[in-house]
C-alpha cells in the first residue's frame, strides 16, 4: 500500500505545475518506475483515479514506463538486463556477478501537460 503515498505526492507535483503554469486541468501524466523500486504501476493507476477525484486532474492520461534492472559488468563491461529469469545478476558474458545497476531504480516525472 506504498503505492497510495507515492500516488498522493505525484499527484501534488501535478497539480503544482497546473498551478504554476495558471491553468485549471492537468492533461497528461508520464512516469518513469524502476522495477527495484517495488512499485506497482496498476497500483498507483488505481489510487490516482481516487486521490485525484473531483480535481483538475481527474481526466489526466497517466502513463507509466517500466524500466528493467540495466547492469554493467564490472569485469568484462558488458551491460545487459538483469533478471531472476535470465540469471539473475551474473553476466551473461563471463558469468561473475561483479555488475553495477546503471538503471531500474528510476522514480522520475518525465512529463506533466497542462491546459
Amino acid at each position: 500500500m506504498h503505492e497510495l503515498s507515492c500516488t498522493k505526492a505525484l499527484f501534488d507535483t501535478a497539480i503544482r505545475a497546473a498551478t504554476d503554469a495558471g491553468v485549471h486541468e492537468v492533461v497528461s501524466f508520464r512516469l518513469r518506475l524502476g522495477v527495484m523500486r517495488g512499485y506497482v504501476g496498476d497500483f498507483i493507476l488505481h489510487y490516482w483515479r481516487t486521490v485525484a477525484a473531483g480535481s483538475i486532474a481527474e481526466r489526466a492520461k497517466i502513463t507509466i514506463e517500466n524500466v528493467p534492472v540495466t547492469m554493467k559488468c564490472g569485469r568484462c563491461g558488458e551491460v545487459y538486463e538483469a533478471s531472476p529469469d535470465a540469471g539473475g545478476w551474473l553476466c551473461p558474458v563471463c558469468g561473475v556477478e561483479e555488475g553495477v545497476i546503471i538503471s531500474g531504480n528510476e522514480f522520475e516525472v518525465t512529463d506533466i501537460a497542462v491546459r
